[in-house]
């Protein structure tokens, strides 16, 4: 089951590609190209999955009864007379076939996890983010104004912004967090505001954060953002309108 690169007792296996497994199979064909059928051998390649850099080539031998597929190059030094070509070709295209979908199917998985994590990472730095704005903005209500803060009232009041904040409510939604989760009461303690934290309005200086954040989500393919809402045209009117990032 496992598969050797020893290119001097040449162990891999065929289906898995060995570094000079075409260059053999190009001597034994005569031919650049080594799929098709030449003297015993039958060779079949599968690249459905070439733009994911997967390319499965697969042999068997066609000179039995019933063909073989073949496991290692040892086993193609002598070859016999074509005997079961047509058998031998299915048994080929589908070797290569199976293999190519198993690759891809492995390929995609791995890609799914990787993007799954990146997407959980971008929540948690949203929620952080946040956090750390309304955190900022219920301290100096108290400090400054003598206010009563209300975090759900400081993100309503972050979401209608003229920043890039404005779009953190459908950037909110798509990452399906709970308005509980991004505005929750306890950021109104005092002991939310953490030491080390810059005690001044944060609303334009973590714009371009959100913004980060917002551009590495449609990175991984997740979709576009859009915020509504009123204008004022230049004839004194209202007006809905969309913005979409």
């Amino acid at each position: 089951d496992r598969v050797s690169r020893d290119e001097e007792d040449w162990c891999a296996l065929a289906t898995y590609g060995h570094p000079r497994l075409v260059e053999q199979l190009t001597a034994i064909i005569g031919d650049e190209d080594p799929v098709g059928e030449a003297g015993g051998l039958v060779i079949a390649r599968d690249d459905r999955a070439l733009d994911e850099g997967i390319v499965v080539t697969a042999a068997a031998r066609d000179d039995r009864r019933p063909p073989d597929l073949v496991h290692s190059v040892t086993e193609i030094g002598t070859l016999g007379s074509s005997a079961t070509t047509e058998q031998a070709r299915r048994i080929a295209d589908e070797t290569a076939r199976a293999e190519a979908i198993a690759r891809l199917e492995r390929l995609r998985a791995t890609k799914l996890v990787g993007a799954v994590r990146r997407a959980e990472g971008v929540r948690e730095r949203f929620v952080r983010l946040v956090h750390r704005v309304i955190a900022t903005e219920c301290t100096l209500a108290r400090e400054e104004r003598g206010e009563i803060p209300v975090p759900s009232g400081v993100w309503q009041e972050l979401i209608r912004s003229g920043t890039d904040w404005r779009y953190a409510e459908a950037f909110r939604q798509r990452l399906d967090l709970d308005l509980d989760e991004v505005a929750p009461a306890r950021l109104a303690d005092p002991s939310a505001f953490l030491p080390g934290w810059p005690k001044r309005h944060l609303l334009h200086e973590t714009a371009p954060e959100l913004r980060s954040l917002m551009d590495t989500w449609r990175s991984l393919g997740l979709g576009a953002l859009s915020h509504g809402g009123r204008v004022r045209t230049t004839e004194g009117r209202t007006q809905e309108r969309t913005w979409t990032i």
